[in-house]
């Protein structure tokens, strides 16, 4: 989609300036610092020879109320259901995870954790705090909780956002992709 030159100069008054600078300054600090938590995160996990993604299925199923069918675990990790059964895969070979039959449909399993992976999951979540705690303690209660307020804000903000907010044909495009 070619945009006229008017709605080109005004798309690009909207992409630039102060706010759209500090805005995209914001979300290079989160992207940062989410790399910086998952590196930690996955450097201590490759410890006891779990992948981020492992861990991810891990917690998934702990929140989970009663045992899950392989095809929710794949939704809660917004993932296709062939990536989830090969984490399950790997997680069964290392004890950390059972399946069960679902004696109403012979086609689907549910999973479940072992006690071993209970235990994991409490190392983990020591892992977890120490790692968040080394982060952001520095800040100080005060700053740390107008943090959380100003994330979770923005969380709420960004959940009600309709899906595909950000038109990518009006994007301005790089010389030879017109």
């Amino acid at each position: 989609m070619e945009l006229g030159q008017d709605e080109f100069e005004a798309d690009i008054g909207i992409a630039q300036g102060e706010v759209a600078d500090e805005c995209s300054h914001l979300a290079d600090s989160l992207l940062f610092l989410a790399r910086t938590i998952r590196k930690s995160i996955s450097e201590q996990l490759s410890e006891v020879g779990v992948t981020y993604g492992q861990a991810r299925m891990l917690r998934a199923v702990s929140e989970c109320e009663t045992p899950p069918r392989m095809t929710e675990v794949a939704s809660l990790l917004e993932v296709v259901p062939r990536s989830a059964t090969s984490m399950v895969d790997a997680l069964e070979d290392a004890g950390l995870i059972s399946r069960i039959p679902d004696r109403s449909d012979r086609r689907s399993t549910f999973v479940q954790l072992t006690q071993s992976g209970r235990d994991l999951l409490i190392h983990l979540d020591a892992a977890r705090n120490r790692s968040s705690v080394s982060l952001f303690e520095p800040l100080g209660e005060a700053r740390r909780r107008a943090l959380m307020e100003l994330l979770d804000e923005a969380k709420t903000h960004s959940w009600n956002l309709p899906k595909g907010s950000v038109d990518t044909e009006t994007l301005p495009q790089k010389e030879g992709e017109r």
